[in-house]
């Protein structure tokens, strides 16, 4: 930029002191200013014109004289004032047709100042190289070209950064996004993402430990129950005698089962008539305990008429309803890691036949399954 305005002041000067006056114009720069007097006064004419812009690049071709290029620039300056002239005088300056005029064109001598004055700087004393007059009258519309807003320097090919481009300083793009602020959309965006990635990764993991533990439930199944006494009397008063083979079966390869607590229930018809506590144990893969309860006694239960008539029914069978239901607090092992205490429950529904005072019955007693409930 130093440069170039040293080079303005320079070509100002010159062309003040100088202060030539020609009437020298040609028919072409006739037809240059009448062209350029119809495009300033109503340059949407030229929007989609080809005879016209053939014209144009028709007096962009050899210039005898530094007037007739000076009439073209400053009619390509008027051209580029619109969208459809910048681009069209993209165009022009890209075939650089008017380069070949018969005396030192504009393009080549400013290279030529341009080494000049980079020599006067190094050497004192050293005067500085002197603008021709039409070198110095043809740069002023040629920047005035470069100046319009509708051609960008890019699209020039007129990079500061290359030494080529002479025209005032080219403000930098306002970037209106504020760092460090992040917009809603990018907030709920940025959660969503870390929600997703998180699910996923607890899917694999969860994935990935069933793989390999293959986890089953507890089995429990009844294998045996003997009956020898269940009465009940005109108030209400059961009287029973139940004895039961429990089967507690760990099915796991890789999960010790700890049962901390264990209790039996028994119920007839809904009413609870007596509990029993079982033992607490270890037990290890792929292993079965038996645990072996016993209900005795009586216990007064709040039988509806209803039930009173299903156990008449029952106790002419030989065959009653009676229903056990055990309630666990357990932990599990996995290597050396303990879980927490989990608290499932076992229903068992038996079909417990009456064992006769000579020590048998009308119906053997069949092996159930126990469904549990976490």
């Amino acid at each position: 930029m130093r440069l170039f305005f040293i080079h303005g002041m320079y070509v100002v000067s010159s062309l003040i002191l100088m202060g030539v006056k020609s009437d020298i114009i040609d028919i072409r720069t006739a037809m240059e200013i009448a062209t350029f007097e119809r495009n300033r006064k109503e340059p949407e004419l030229l929007s989609g014109n080809e005879v016209s812009w053939t014209f144009i690049n028709f007096a962009g071709e050899d210039h005898t004289n530094f007037q007739a290029l000076i009439a073209f620039l400053r009619m390509l300056s008027i051209l580029a004032s619109s969208e459809e002239g910048a681009s069209k005088v993209f165009e022009l300056l890209q075939g650089k047709a008017f380069r070949s005029v018969g005396w030192n064109t504009l393009f080549d001598c400013l290279s030529i100042y341009d080494q000049k004055f980079k020599q006067s700087l190094q050497s004192a004393g050293t005067m500085l190289h002197g603008f021709q007059e039409g070198d110095a009258k043809a740069l002023v519309p040629y920047l005035s070209v470069l100046q319009k807003p509708h051609v960008s320097r890019k699209e020039l090919g007129l990079d500061p950064t290359n030494g080529a481009y002479y025209g005032p300083p080219i403000p930098p793009k306002r970037d209106y996004h504020r760092p460090g602020r992040l917009s809603g959309c990018c907030i709920l965006s940025a959660l969503f993402k870390l929600i997703f990635t998180i699910v996923v990764v607890l899917g694999i993991a969860a994935l990935v430990i069933w793989l390999v533990l293959r986890p089953s439930k507890v089995k429990v199944h009844v294998d045996s129950a003997t009956l020898t006494q269940f009465n009940l009397t005109n108030s209400n008063n059961l009287y029973y005698n139940l004895s039961l083979d429990i089967a507690i079966r760990n099915p796991n390869k890789r999960i010790g089962i700890y049962h901390d607590k264990l209790e039996a229930n028994a119920y007839y018809e809904g009413q609870r008539f007596d509990y029993v506590p079982l033992p607490t144990f270890y037990e290890g893969h792929k292993n079965t305990t038996s645990l072996y309860p016993v209900f005795t006694g009586q216990a007064a239960i709040p039988l509806q008429s209803s039930d009173v008539v299903v156990f008449n029914r029952e106790n002419g069978d030989g065959l009653f309803s009676i229903d056990v239901k055990i309630y666990a607090r357990i932990r599990f092992k996995i290597g050396s890691i303990k879980t927490n205490r989990y608290k499932p429950s076992f229903k068992c529904e038996l079909r417990v036949p009456l064992m006769t005072s000579c020590g048998s019955s009308a119906v053997g007693f069949t092996r159930r399954k126990c469904d549990i409930d976490f």
